[in-house]
């Protein structure tokens, strides 16, 4: 267990000090008068996953921490029914061939992001990244639908991530959330007074949709998912590529196979990069349930009104499952796919995030259109900590990296 523990800090070495202690699953301290228990093995959290959504409510879970913030049509919010209808309206234009179309516009934006990026000195990668994967993520969402009249909106939401995290007592945050909705609502009604056919963004496809009754989505509905896209989309994106350029810095020979592949857009070594920097440092570090009636968890009955918050962060540093599980080493997903409850970066079950290959994919383009045109090297100084940002772990000094010209 030592040698598991070794080189940890920060919210990772506390969660490993507890399992040490008590084992697989245990009790964090009473959060507001909560009753939490962390799972930190992939049979419970198998088990977790997999439960009916009546017992299991995620979207009541999540409600608790970040409702606020979110619109009560927010996918994230919503439980059983109401959550597979509102998923099954999301996946497709974020999967297939509608996926696809996006392709050229992430690298189209991620080129124009990296030109403006500076070389030669130590510069903090989030913000940096924060942006480029605000604009990934408006492009998709509104890309062919913009309109004269729109801009107000997209800056609105571009302020978005950094007003989010502050937290629902912040009244600048709140006015900040409620004027990007109202402005939202303004253009989802632009949008729905013009002609023409619809486009491959989402708020077209959304629009375009239906309920079962044939009548057309709400504006709110239209709405909260499409501000629950680009908070979700870009915080978690940012952080992840921020935490792959900190590996890579650090890494000679996975940046030289890395690079190998950048002119390409990225191969299989690519893929292996951002796997493991996604099992190192997931973005979202636990995945939360409410239990709404007696569950039983292995031999533990788990009582109604507790939070399960399966713990990707654990699972990821099981040496069981990944040998030298502090060692960034991306060859370890070069021959074996990851498991579907032993990498959970995303979550699982019917709630694992709908955006999954979307941010797949923006990471791979822009970590492949970066290498192809600048090296990252270390900024000096022991490799960063982590640091929560809201509900996102993220490198505590901003992912400080110098890049130098390829």
């Amino acid at each position: 267990m030592a040698d598991e523990r070794k080189e940890a800090s920060g919210p990772l070495a506390y969660l490993l000090r507890m399992r040490e202690r008590y084992g697989d699953v245990f009790a964090l301290r009473s959060i507001g008068g909560q009753r939490v228990l962390v799972v930190g093995e992939p049979e419970a959290a198998r088990q977790v996953f997999s439960a009916p959504p009546e017992i299991l409510r995620a979207g009541e879970g999540n409600r608790r921490v970040i409702g606020w913030l979110l619109g009560d049509d927010s996918l994230i919010l919503l439980d059983g029914e109401r959550h597979m209808n509102h998923r099954r309206r999301l996946l497709p234009p974020l999967h297939g061939g509608r996926l696809a179309h996006q392709a050229a516009a992430m690298r189209a934006r991620a080129e124009e992001h990296l030109d403006r990026w500076p070389l030669g000195k130590s510069v903090a990668t989030l913000p940096l990244l924060r942006a480029l994967a605000l604009d990934v993520v408006l492009d998709a969402a509104f890309g062919e639908s913009r309109g004269k009249g729109d801009g107000p909106m997209l800056d609105a939401l571009r302020a978005l991530p950094s007003a989010s995290p502050s937290g629902p007592g912040d009244a600048d945050s709140a006015r900040e959330i409620r004027r990007a909705e109202d402005l939202v609502d303004k253009g989802i009604a632009r949008r729905r007074r013009r002609s023409g056919p619809p486009g491959n963004d989402v708020l077209s496809f959304l629009l375009d949709v239906t309920h079962e009754n044939g009548s057309p989505l709400s504006a709110p509905e239209v709405r909260d998912e499409l501000i629950t896209l680009v908070l979700a989309g870009s915080e978690t994106t940012a952080a992840s590529l921020s935490w792959a350029l900190q590996h890579l810095a650090r890494s000679p020979e996975a940046l030289a196979a890395a690079a190998a592949e950048a002119a390409g857009g990225g191969g299989a070594y690519s893929e292996a990069v951002i796997r493991e920097t996604l099992r190192l440092r997931p973005a979202v570090p636990m995945s939360a349930r409410l239990v709404e009636r007696p569950f039983r968890l292995g031999e533990r009955r788990v009582p109604e009104d507790t939070v399960l918050a399966v713990s990707a962060l654990l699972i990821h540093h099981r040496p069981d499952l990944y040998p030298e599980p502090m060692a960034f080493l991306p060859d370890r997903f070069l021959e074996e796919q990851p498991g579907t409850y032993t990498w959970i970066p995303f979550g699982g079950g019917v709630r694992r995030c709908v955006g999954a290959s979307f941010a797949m994919l923006e990471m791979r383009i822009v970590l492949s259109a970066l290498l192809s045109r600048m090296v990252p090297r270390a900024a000096g100084g022991a490799p960063e900590t982590m640091r929560a940002r809201g509900n996102i772990l993220v490198p505590e000094r901003g992912g400080r990296v110098a890049f130098e010209p390829r």
